[in-house]
C-alpha cells in the first residue's frame, strides 16, 4: 500500500535498439486511474501487442499489492496478434496508490512493466481532512473533525437514547445493547427489569463519571437492560468466559474475572465505538484515552481499556449495518453533530495503530521481474542480453547493495543502486558465447535491505547452437518455485490459489488471519514438479485481510489477499 503519489517514468533509450525489445509490447506502460471514488470498481482497458511472427505465451502478471488486480492470465497470443485485458481498482480507503503491474512472457528480452496509480477520494466532503493520510497525522485529522460536539446533561440521555437507539419495528420501544432485546422507551430506571445507560467505554476507566463530554456523549452510551449492565460492570472485552444467563433470559454474553464477550451481533459495534472515544478524547478535556492489548488494563481509573486485538477482530467480523448507520445518523443531524468514523470508514482502523495494534510499515519492498529469464538462443561468438526489472513498491529508499552473477559467464552492468519508493530500474544481464554449444546458466544474486525478502535469486539461461546466427527466444525456465497472487482479489466469498514447485517434495500451505491464527490448511503432503491450484472457501469467515503461506523444505513465500462480501 502507498503512502506517496510519485510518479516515475524510466527512460529506456539506449535499450529500443537491442534485439526483440519490442517484440511484445502493451498499450500503456503508465496508467493513471486519476481522482476516484471510494468503495466503487474501476478499470482500464490494456492491450498486448505480438510483434512476431511466431505465438508468444504470456506466463502470468502480478501486482505487490492488493488495490489494483488484472484479469491478465496466462495464454498464448498468436503471431501478429492482440489481445485485450483490464486492470481493476476497488478499495474502501481515501489514499494515493502506486503499484506495478509485471508481465512476463517467453519473448524479447525484457518483462513489461505498467506503472499504475490512483487518487481515490470518499465521496462525502466530512473527511476531507483524512486524504492521504496516516498514522498520528490520520489520528489527529479525525480528532479535530469530530471534537467540539454539542455537549447534553446526563439526564437528557433519556430522551437522546430513545431516539436514538429506537427499534425500527417498533416506535415505542429502544433496542439494548449486549442483548438486542426491544423495550419499551418510557420503560427505564434502576430496576433489574428495565433499561438504564450503560456506558461502552466504562466510565471508572478514565475517572469522567456522567460530566460532560465523554460522560454523556452518545457515541458510546446505549440504552442496557439494568441487570445485565451491572453483570458487566466496568470490565474490560475480550473472547471467552463463562455464558452470562439473565434472569429475563440468554443473552449471547460470556464473562470472567476481567472481560466480558457481548453477543456476535454487537461485537463490531462495541470496537467502533471504543475506536470513536480513543481518536475524540486526545487529553483536552483531562483524560486521553487509549487502547491497551491486555486484561485487565487498570485496577485503578487508569484512561485504558482492553483489549485492543480482540476489538481488532471484532471490528471485521461484524460489519456495520443499517442500524449501526441510523444511529450515527441522528446522533450527527439531531443532537451532538459529530460523527463515528469507524462507522463510516471502518477500514480507517488498518492506518491507526495506535487504534488497532497493527503497526504500519514504512520500509522498501523489492520486486523483481521476471522471477526466471531465458535469454534464448545465440549462435557462436554472439552476446545474448537480458533485462531484470528491479521494483521499490515501499515507502522508503530501497538500496541494492549487491547484483551478481554466479557464473562469471554472466556480466550485469550495475553492481548496486538505489530506488525512491515506487520507482523501478532495469539491470542487463549479458552473456557472449564461444565455439562451444550447450544450454548455459548462472543466478542473478540481489541483496537489499527489504526486510522481508533481502535475498533474491533469478536463475537465468541461455542455449548456444553452432546453427544459429542470431537470437531467439524459447520458453521460459519453469524448474522454479512460485507462488501466484490469488485470484480473483479482492474476492467474494472463494478464490484461486496457484503454486509452482520444481521437485517432488512435502508442500504445506495456510491462510492465517491478521493476528497470526491460522484459519485454514488447504495442502498438507507430497507434490511432484508442476503447477498446482486450490480453491479457498471463505464463506465461513469475516470481511478483512488474510495471508496465504507456501513452505517447502526450500522455500518459503507468504502473500496477502482480501475477503470482502
Amino acid at each position: 500500500m502507498s503512502r506517496f503519489f510519485i510518479i516515475f517514468f524510466f527512460t529506456a533509450s539506449l535499450l529500443l535498439g537491442q534485439s526483440n525489445w519490442n517484440a511484445i509490447t502493451v498499450s500503456d506502460t503508465v496508467v493513471d486511474f486519476g481522482r476516484t471514488t471510494a468503495y466503487d470498481s474501476h478499470s482500464q482497458t490494456l492491450t498486448l501487442f505480438n510483434h512476431l511472427d511466431s505465438t508468444i505465451h504470456v506466463s502470468g502478471a502480478y501486482f505487490d499489492e492488493d488495490e489494483f488486480y488484472t484479469d491478465l492470465q496466462p495464454l498464448d497470443i498468436p503471431a501478429n496478434g492482440q489481445y485485450d485485458f483490464h486492470i481493476y481498482l476497488k478499495t474502501g480507503q481515501n489514499v494515493n496508490y502506486t503499484d506495478f503491474l509485471r508481465i512476463e512472457t517467453n519473448a524479447g528480452i525484457h518483462p513489461l512493466v505498467v506503472q499504475t496509480s490512483a487518487q481515490v477520494e470518499y465521496t462525502d466532503s466530512y473527511y476531507d481532512a483524512t486524504q492521504n493520510k496516516w498514522g498520528a497525522d490520520l489520528k489527529a485529522a479525525l480528532h479535530n473533525i469530530i471534537k467540539g460536539h454539542t455537549q447534553y446533561g446526563y439526564g437528557d440521555l433519556w430522551d437522546i437514547l430513545s431516539d436514538t437507539d429506537e427499534d425500527p419495528n417498533n416506535p415505542n420501544n429502544v433496542i439494548l445493547i449486549y442483548t438486542g432485546w426491544s423495550y419499551p422507551k418510557s420503560d427505564h430506571g434502576g430496576d433489574p427489569d428495565q433499561w438504564n445507560r450503560e456506558h461502552v467505554w466504562a466510565k471508572s476507566h478514565g475517572d469522567f463519571g456522567t460530566t460532560p463530554p465523554a460522560g454523556t456523549d452518545v457515541h458510546h452510551i446505549r440504552p442496557c437492560d439494568v441487570s445485565v449492565n451491572s453483570k458487566r460492570g466496568n470490565l474490560d472485552f475480550d473472547n471467552g468466559g463463562t455464558e452470562y444467563v439473565d434472569p429475563d433470559g440468554d443473552t449471547g454474553c460470556h464473562y470472567d474475572s476481567d472481560s466480558w464477550e457481548p453477543r456476535d451481533a454487537d461485537k463490531g459495534d462495541v470496537a467502533r465505538m471504543m475506536y470513536y472515544m480513543v481518536v475524540r478524547y486526545e487529553g483536552e478535556e483531562g483524560y486521553d484515552l487509549e487502547l491497551v492489548d491486555y486484561t485487565p488494563s487498570t485496577t485503578g481509573n487508569d484512561p485504558v481499556f482492553g483489549k485492543q486485538s480482540t476489538l481488532y477482530q471484532w471490528n471485521w467480523m461484524d460489519s456495520v449495518d443499517n442500524w449501526e448507520r441510523r444511529r450515527n445518523d441522528r446522533i450527527y443531524n439531531n443532537w451532538q453533530h459529530n460523527r463515528n468514523p469507524f462507522i463510516d470508514h471502518p477500514e480507517f482502523v488498518d492506518r491507526l495503530p495506535s487504534v488497532s495494534g497493527m503497526p504500519l510499515y514504512d520500509d522498501p519492498e523489492i520486486a523483481v521481474a521476471p522471477h526466471e529469464a531465458n535469454m534464448g538462443t545465440i549462435g557462436f561468438n554472439s552476446t545474448a542480453h537480458y533485462y531484470l526489472a528491479i521494483i521499490n513498491t515501499g515507502n522508503e529508499n530501497l538500496n541494492v547493495s549487491q547484483i551478481k552473477s554466479t557464473n562469471p559467464a554472466f556480466t550485469v552492468d550495475q553492481t548496486s543502486l538505489t530506488l525512491v519508493p515506487e520507482t523501478y530500474d532495469y539491470v542487463e544481464v549479458s552473456f557472449t558465447s564461444q565455439s562451444a554449444e550447450g544450454t548455459f546458466s548462472t543466478t542473478i544474486q540481489i541483496t537489499s535491505n527489504d526486510p522481508d525478502e533481502g535475498e533474491i535469486e533469478v536463475p537465468v539461461r541461455v542455449t548456444v547452437s553452432g546453427s544459429t546466427s542470431s537470437a531467439r527466444h524459447a520458453s521460459p525456465l519453469a524448474a522454479s518455485y512460485r507462488l501466484y497472487q490469488n485470484y480473483p482479489n479482492p474476492f467474494n466469498p472463494n478464490t484461486i490459489i496457484r503454486y509452482q514447485l520444481p521437485v517432488r517434495e512435502r508442500v504445506v500451505l495456510d491462510v492465517f488471519d491478521p493476528l497470526g491464527k491460522k484459519v485454514a490448511q488447504l495442502v498438507n503432503g507430497l507434490q511432484g514438479p508442476g503447477e498446482y491450484q486450490v480453491v479457498f472457501r471463505a464463506a465461513h469467515l469475516p470481511n478483512g485481510v488474510y495471508f496465504y503461506r507456501l513452505q517447502t523444505r526450500h522455500f518459503r513465500q507468504i502473500r496477502k489477499m482480501v475477503l470482502l462480501k
